[in-house]
């Protein structure tokens, strides 16, 4: 049942290709020791999944200290439906692509700066509506305003055939 509520959560760079710059390649920044020759080699990193879980939790990484924690305002384009993680499976060949598919059922919002803000949701709801929650305003919204500049987290569940 871990599985089943197991909660995903990635940290994005802010990138037109988050997931494919998140899983890249990278060196490891000491030198690795060779456990058969025991000569120092350049080992090399990637983060890639072990298994999809039900709920995957997108953080866009928005601010960055080197800028004195400014906030990345860069629209990022994302999926409301069919976002396949199957790429980016350690063992892409024991689950389909099938498995792997996931349709968005949150947004978190951040609008301001780092001193200050306010923060708003988009959510799906059973009846396959969307929704704006602002404070204790509710209203629905068409699917084509969820997609926004200020998307902070993103919540997707994996769609169930």
């Amino acid at each position: 049942w871990h599985k089943k509520i197991f909660k995903w959560k990635l940290n994005l760079p802010l990138r037109e290709d988050c997931f494919q710059t998140f899983s890249s390649q990278e060196p490891l920044e000491n030198n690795w020791t060779c456990d058969k020759c025991h000569k120092p080699s350049l080992a090399m990193k990637q983060t890639l999944m072990e298994y999809t879980p039900e709920i995957c939790i997108i953080v866009l990484k928005r601010w960055s200290s080197i800028q004195s924690l400014q906030k990345n305002q860069k629209f990022v384009h994302y999926p409301l439906e069919q976002l396949n993680l199957s790429k980016w499976l350690a063992n892409s060949t024991s689950q389909s692509s099938d498995s792997s598919m996931y349709h968005l059922v949150a947004v978190c919002n951040h609008m301001g700066s780092m001193n200050s803000g306010h923060y708003t949701c988009f959510c799906k709801n059973d009846n396959q509506h969307w929704y704006l929650y602002d404070d204790e305003s509710v209203s629905m919204v068409p699917k084509e305003k969820v997609v926004t500049c200020h998307a902070y987290f993103l919540i997707y569940q994996l769609t169930q055939n």
